[in-house]
């Protein structure tokens, strides 16, 4: 066996990563694992991924903690093949580092702010030197978005047409894992482009530094639109401000700083930093809250009609079972589909309108929030949406949300009358132009026709929109709109 050093590094998942927090270490140091086998759990801004292993060998140096945070491209870890003595090993890690590799230990946020720090590494593309067995082709979208696998599984089985639903996963709870692709392809007759087809890309391929590139994820922003003021053409961090129409960012040294964590020496407690998803939470809800003039509509919309609409739907089924909240996600749909000027993106300058509604969901998390997308709501069955709204919150407790799943929404319901709150403000999520919140169903006394009160089930509804795009007018026929939607369910919205 020839003798060998692999790094393990922080990969690129996702257009927008910059950075991955080291969550946890799955094998520890001399373990020996096997091509596939999954090494550490890494979170970037929204999801958890799995590390795996792309070769056979054995642990050699863990080099980071726990819940450090590095940029793409860091060395966290060293794998050997053979007889490799320590001080080749360290004389690799200091070689990693010398030809533009990332070996540095988490690095605090105010040094990340410099500017004059080499852009992280990315990893290319796998190539296209793949031969599927037929037996393996016509893949589903939706059905292999619903198998557990890992990221790099999902994304090969996407480019080349894979139907994961015929392969069995030997993975932890089933999990299809790379080489458990590998292996289907090979035993069906088929081959795949092996371990020369992902290559390294050196610096010189991303233009940007570091901090602009967390920016640029963090505020959706396209880099190919930043325009570059940087030395030699490279984008900086203001660039990427500009681009966003930013403010709440503001590179001016008068910002108010915020008041230090203060407390009596006798008081109990406790810091903890925030995790990856709140950072990003934080920075996409300041630059709403600051740059799109919210203004709220609310309207209380009864709810008989679609409670005995949902009795009817459920009766007998012993499956999948619709609730209140795919019914709203459907009536917000049809009444975004007739009312064009709330269903719409803006990202600062155009204004984006979609025929069909994208409807994000929130989904209350722990240790944050995620709004995985129903696409195309208005062309779905009650059922259709139940189903994958509910694979939705499984995929998200369980971190296993792809980048997919949560971008491209035209508008976002978020829902919590499950937890008895009456009414709520929402903040719109960026880009998109409006957001509603729902509160909790109470029973209420309401005038009827010939001066005959009755009682009925009544929730109040309030709409957030950007004032930049959306006027008063428009958001209280939306919100008209989806009330008459509410209280006469029709057929078609089951």
């Amino acid at each position: 066996m020839a003798d060998k050093i692999y790094p393990l590094t922080i990969p690129k998942w996702g257009l927008t990563m910059v950075e991955g927090t080291l969550a946890r270490w799955l094998v520890a140091e001399g373990d020996r694992v096997a091509e596939g086998d999954v090494i550490a759990d890494i979170e970037t801004s929204k999801i958890v991924n799995e590390l795996e292993a792309s070769t056979a060998g054995i642990l050699r140096r863990r080099l980071v903690s726990e819940n450090d945070i590095l940029p793409v491209g860091a060395l966290i870890g060293v794998m050997t093949e053979g007889n490799i003595s320590e001080e080749a090993i360290g004389a690799f890690i200091e070689g990693f580092a010398a030809e533009g590799g990332e070996t540095q230990m988490p690095t605090p946020s105010s040094e990340m702010a410099s500017d004059d720090r080499p852009a992280p590494r990315r990893e290319a593309p796998a190539s296209k030197e793949w031969v599927i067995p037929a037996l393996l082709k016509g893949a589903n979208a939706v059905a292999n978005k619903a198998v557990l696998t890992t990221p790099q599984t999902l994304k090969i089985a996407t480019n080349f047409d894979v139907d994961l639903t015929k392969i069995t996963g030997t993975g932890r709870r089933g999990r299809i894992s790379k080489a458990d692709l590998v292996a289907a392809i090979e035993n069906g007759g088929g081959s795949s482009g092996g371990k020369a087809t992902i290559r390294k890309l050196s610096t010189r391929d991303l233009r940007a530094t570091p901090l602009a590139i967390r920016m640029a994820g963090l505020l959706n922003v396209d880099m190919s639109t930043v325009s570059p003021t940087g030395h030699r053409g490279r984008i900086r961090r203001a660039d990427v401000e500009a681009a966003a129409n930013l403010i709440c960012f503001p590179a001016s040294p008068s910002v108010v700083k915020p008041a230090p964590l203060v407390a009596r020496p006798d008081e109990a407690y406790e810091d903890r930093p925030l995790t990856a998803i709140r950072k990003v939470i934080a920075a996409r809800l300041s630059q709403s809250k600051t740059t799109a003039p919210h203004f709220r509509v609310t309207m209380e919309i009864e709810l008989d009609g679609i409670v005995l609409l949902r009795q009817s739907i459920n009766k007998g089924r012993k499956d999948q079972k619709v609730s209140l909240n795919d019914i709203f996600v459907k009536a917000v749909a049809l009444s975004l589909v007739a009312s064009p000027d709330v269903n719409i993106q803006f990202d600062g300058t155009n204004i984006r309108w979609f025929k069909d509604a994208h409807v994000s969901v929130a989904v209350a998390l722990p240790d944050g929030l995620m709004t995985p997308v129903v696409r195309h709501a208005n062309r779905k069955s009650l059922l259709e949406i139940s189903t994958e709204i509910t694979e939705f919150g499984r995929k998200a407790k369980d971190g296993a949300l792809l980048p997919d799943d949560f971008e491209g929404g035209s508008f976002t319901v978020s829902n919590m009358g499950m937890f008895g709150v009456e009414q709520f403000d929402a903040i719109i999520n960026p880009p998109q132009g409006a957001i509603l919140a729902l509160g909790a169903g109470h029973l209420q006394k309401r005038p009827g026709a010939g001066g005959k009160d009755y009682t009925a089930l009544v929730m109040k509804a309030t709409l957030s929109a950007d004032h930049r795009v959306i006027d008063g007018a428009v958001a209280a026929r939306f919100m008209q709109v989806l009330k008459a939607t509410i209280e006469n369910p029709k057929t078609e919205i089951s």
